[in-house]
């Protein structure tokens, strides 16, 4: 979602900034002890009127009990390969002739911890580019875990995950603000949070998992079925409040004057149930848009021949969004399904990255060619979105299997130091109380099984031959 900032101060002058009439900065700077916070108010407001949209329809939250956190968490902040996760962020953007990249640093981050039987994840997008968007982005991650660590064990039902979600989302912009004499110093951006909880199935169910996302902006979280073979939006439909395409449809830090309120127009609680096998991936927009028929030439009478128009600007909202979403999951479906079985997170992944990079090629080099040219508008002939480009792809554990590989504890190194440079990921994960690869609960347990079996066929035949 980075988009070039304005050298001006005025948070209405830059493209991810304020735009409303007479909304230009403050004459006096807004301080701090005024600063607009989320509370227990708001999110109950949210709480009260928000609804959980499961794939084709809108229901309340069920009350389904959650079972407890199994073992210690593998934690994910930076680019990983491991069997059942996979991360990565990359930039698409064009190379300086000094080799520096523009829009440098990455302002994606995330996180995410995996239990044996659950696991959360964060992606935040900062807007605009540079060290306000980067903070922001990292503030909110930062306090999104903090939240999470505390008080994620404590959860009962979905009702309560519900709850934890959109309070660990006001807790990312309480801290994107926190501190700042001028609020307005500080940046904004888009926020992510998902949960995969191990839920008691209702009588008569075999439901086994639920997953259940908070979204603000314009990250979005898709799922592939194992069993099926097809591709679902879950988050389908957060974009209709997308003005323009610096417009994210939301996002956390001061963005409302005059009191600097987060934008909250896309808030959002969805949920789905998912299988053993299943496998979830969570984008940031420099991934979903280059699967948007908009930003690769398609035409929007191609897609449905009921609909009259050639151009995007003329379709209505709805019916855009409604095109759109068939025309991301369709293609996405077809890009999993030409990968080799089994079709792992890792290989999502890195099919992602490269298709991204592919896609705007032509543009990334006729910005290095042409510096001082403005990006030629025909998206049929430079298709895509050069962005910051970020991926979280995990599967729904099978069996008694579980996400494993990553680090125990501990920070990671920050996707920035990067610097938009593609970055050979690890192999596995590292532990850093031994800085070797780390084990998954089962395969530790099966190599303890495996030794005390050999010990076990030593002390007989001991035995037979002393008899």
């Amino acid at each position: 979602m980075a988009e070039p900032s304005s050298s001006s101060s005025s948070p209405a002058s830059s493209p991810r900034e304020p735009a409303t009439e007479g909304s230009d900065r403050p004459t006096s700077p807004l301080k701090k002890s005024s600063a607009s916070l989320l509370d227990e108010g708001m999110i109950q407001k949210m709480l009260e009127e928000g609804k959980a949209f499961t794939r084709q329809f809108v229901c309340e939250l069920p009350p389904l009990a959650v079972k407890q956190p199994v073992g210690d968490p593998t934690v994910y902040d930076t680019d990983a390969e491991d069997k059942y996760v996979s991360c990565k962020s990359i930039s698409t953007y064009p190379l300086f002739p000094d080799g520096r990249r523009d829009g440098d640093p990455i302002a994606d981050k995330f996180k995410a911890k995996f239990y044996k039987n659950r696991a959360w994840v964060a992606l935040a997008d900062g807007c605009n580019w540079g060290s306000r968007a980067l903070n922001a982005a990292t503030a909110a991650i930062g306090a999104y875990e903090a939240y999470m660590d505390e008080h994620h064990a404590h959860m009962k039902d979905l009702v309560d995950a519900g709850h934890f979600l959109l309070r660990a989302f006001s807790q990312g912009h309480n801290k994107i603000v926190e501190g700042k004499e001028d609020i307005w110093e500080a940046g904004t951006t888009t926020l992510f949070g998902c949960f995969l909880l191990e839920i008691e199935p209702p009588k008569g169910s075999d439901a086994q998992w639920g997953l259940l996302c908070a979204n603000v902006g314009d990250c979005k979280a898709f799922l592939y079925s194992k069993k099926n073979k097809t591709v679902i939006d879950i988050t389908s439909g957060d974009t209709i409040y997308v003005k323009d395409r610096c417009d994210p449809g939301g996002r956390l830090g001061p963005y409302i004057p005059p009191t600097g309120s987060p934008d909250l127009r896309n808030l959002r609680l969805y949920y789905a149930t998912v299988a053993p096998g299943d496998i979830i991936l969570a984008v940031s927009d420099g991934v979903h848009d280059n699967l948007d028929p908009e930003q690769l030439g398609v035409k929007p009478n191609t897609i449905d021949s009921s609909v009259e128009h050639e151009k995007w600007d003329k379709v209505p909202g709805e019916t855009a969004e409604r095109l759109k979403t068939a025309f991301r999951t369709d293609l996405l479906r077809q890009k999993i399904d030409k990968l080799k079985s089994p079709r792992t997170p890792k290989a999502i992944v890195s099919m992602l990255m490269d298709y991204c990079s592919k896609t705007t090629s032509k543009s990334r080099e006729f910005m290095e060619k042409n510096p001082q040219t403005p990006h030629p508008p025909d998206y049929s002939e430079y298709p895509g979105k050069m962005d910051h480009t970020t991926a979280v792809v995990f599967q729904v554990p099978e069996s008694d299997t579980s996400p494993s590989g990553g680090r125990k504890k501990g920070k990671g190194t920050d996707q920035a130091d990067h610097n938009g440079e593609e970055q050979a990921p690890p192999k596995r994960g590292k532990s850093e109380e031994n800085g070797q690869p780390s084990e998954s609960s089962d395969a530790t347990a099966k190599k303890k099984k495996s030794s005390a079996k050999a010990d076990g066929s030593k002390k007989e035949k001991a035995a037979e031959t002393s008899s």
